[in-house]
This record gives C-alpha cells, sequence and structure tokens, in this order.
C-alpha cells in the first residue's frame, strides 16, 4: 500500500527540471528538520549535549529508506542548533505517516537538555539548481599554464610549457 500524499511535498516532477503534472516547480529531495536554540553558558554545554543526543539518533536517521543524508547546522551568532533530514521526494510521505519517527523522541529528549530552547519542526522541499553549461562560473577551469622560453634547456617539458611551480 502506498502512503498518502504528503500535503507538504507537491506531485512529483514527469523527469528532471520539468514541471510536477499539477503545474508546481520541480522537486526531487524533501527535508524535514529539527531544531532549537542552545545557551551559551558554561562552556556551550547545551550544544555539545544536543551533539551527543544527534550521535544516539544518527545511525537511526541514516537507516531511513531512501535517506540522501543527514546534516548538522550550528549557527554560532544566531545559537541555531539543526537537523535536516533529506530524502528522494517520492518516499517523503511514507516517513510523514510514521510522524517522521523517531522525532518525537529525540525532540523530548532534546527538551530535557538545559538550555535549549524553542524546539521546532519545518518540512520543505530541495531541488539542486546547477549554472547553465555556458555559464563562466560553471566548469572548473583548467589548470594554470606557466609559460617558458622554446630554448630553456633545464627543463624535459615540452618548449613553451613549464610545469607548476614548486613551494
Amino acid at each position: 500500500a502506498q502512503a498518502p500524499r504528503s500535503p507538504h511535498i507537491p506531485p512529483p516532477a514527469r523527469s528532471a527540471g520539468q514541471p510536477s503534472s499539477a503545474g508546481m516547480p520541480a522537486i526531487d529531495e524533501a527535508s524535514h528538520e529539527w531544531r532549537c536554540k542552545w545557551a551559551p553558558e558554561a562552556g556551550k554545554i547545551s550544544l555539545t549535549k544536543a551533539q551527543e543526543l544527534l550521535d544516539k539518533y544518527l545511525d537511526q536517521l541514516k537507516a531511513l529508506p531512501h535517506v540522501k543524508e543527514v546534516q548538522r547546522v550550528v549557527c554560532g551568532g544566531c545559537l541555531d542548533f539543526k537537523v535536516v533530514t533529506s530524502m528522494a521526494a517520492m518516499a517523503f510521505p511514507e516517513w510523514e505517516a510514521k510522524k517522521f519517527e523517531p522525532e518525537a523522541e529525540f525532540l523530548e529528549a532534546l527538551g530535557q537538555i538545559d538550555g535549549i530552547s524553542m524546539i521546532e519542526t519545518q518540512t520543505y522541499t530541495l531541488m539542486k539548481i546547477e549554472a547553465p553549461e555556458d555559464s563562466p562560473g560553471a566548469a572548473t577551469p583548467p589548470p594554470p599554464t606557466f609559460l617558458r622560453p622554446a630554448a630553456d634547456p633545464i627543463n624535459a617539458a615540452p618548449a613553451g610549457v613549464l610545469p607548476p611551480p614548486t613551494v
């Protein structure tokens, strides 16, 4: 049995880069985020404990069907701690139907850490956007060529080309 469609995720595109059958932008990845604020006091112990908690659940998150990646985001300026689990958009409704397991257990444990506040969740879609092949930044530039006089007998490299400089 197929899981019901998620209200958070538009229908999949017919093919990469094409609008979905509902005219929505194409997506290929869906993510669910757990986030909170941590307190900088006491040597950032709340951040350390939040990381330890993530370490405890990381293998379980990575083992979810069709997971593409699990990311941890920390901002020292705004004191954010985020866990983002991304998976193929077509598989997302099944995880959503299971209430993003192990979300409830993780968030409850996160809330028990002194200094952790503003615990929230969010679902969003991701689509990798790449520059067109003919754009200046799309391709990796070739390594630099170092020119030398054609009469340089010191190096065995072909005339007109020097090997990269050594440091």
